[in-house]
């Protein structure tokens, strides 16, 4: 790792220890780089979720759940960026473009950091009770559910911003001194001016009708 931080596992891919849950994270840069150098992953993730384990995959960390097959068939969400490549290369996925969290089979989707904190609220719910979760998201989950009549999380239901529009408003709350312009919070984004206004018109939109249907 970088500045000399070392990491030390307990075990190795050739152990026969089983785990209730994995979590994959994103990856820095082209993730199919890192999927090559390490291909043992790829049978000891099947076999995993063949024991049993919820397998949680974030961003570009989705990649590893769709190079297992285990995602053939079944509806799955990844980084705005790799859309198009992920459905270029994995036509027997169904990618859900407007999904921040997608679940089939315990196989858990999410597209961002922020939604990835939803999906283990949920998983918390599960496997410990509502009670409990909704007390960890008192303390440390603000962000994460806005209207307290609905349960925090909801497969299928409640609608989140993509990661995009979040890494804006991210953005857009540490800037507040400064002059902020639609163009400088799409360079921000990386994305072009008309790409950015056109997500940010429609996640604005779509957010004001959930925010409507929560009260009717």
């Amino acid at each position: 790792m970088t500045a000399g931080l070392r990491l030390q596992p307990d075990i190795t891919y050739d152990d026969e220890q089983l785990f209730d849950i994995l979590i994959l994270p994103p990856m820095w840069g082209n993730p199919l780089q890192s999927i090559r150098r390490d291909p043992k992953i790829i049978p000891w993730l099947v076999k995993q979720h063949q024991k049993g384990a919820k397998l949680v995959a974030t961003g570009t960390g989705v990649l590893w759940l769709a190079e297992t097959g285990l995602l053939d068939h079944e509806v799955a969400t990844t980084h705005w960026y790799y859309y198009d490549n992920f459905a270029a290369r994995y036509p027997n996925i169904t990618l859900n473009r407007q999904a921040s969290i997608t679940a089939a089979n315990n196989l858990f989707c999410t597209t961002s950091i922020n939604s990835q904190s939803e999906m283990i609220l949920y998983l918390i719910a599960q496997l410990f009770g509502q009670p409990i979760a909704n007390t960890i998201e008192t303390h440390y989950g603000h962000e994460i559910s806005k209207t307290s009549q609905q349960p925090f999380y909801q497969i299928g239901g409640q609608l989140q911003f993509d990661e995009s529009i979040a890494l804006a408003q991210e953005w857009m709350k540490r800037n507040l001194s400064h002059a902020i312009t639609a163009q400088s919070v799409a360079d921000h984004c990386g994305m072009p001016l008309r790409s950015f206004n056109r997500k940010f018109t429609d996640q604005s939109v779509k957010r004001r009708i959930n925010t409507c249907n929560a009260f009717v």
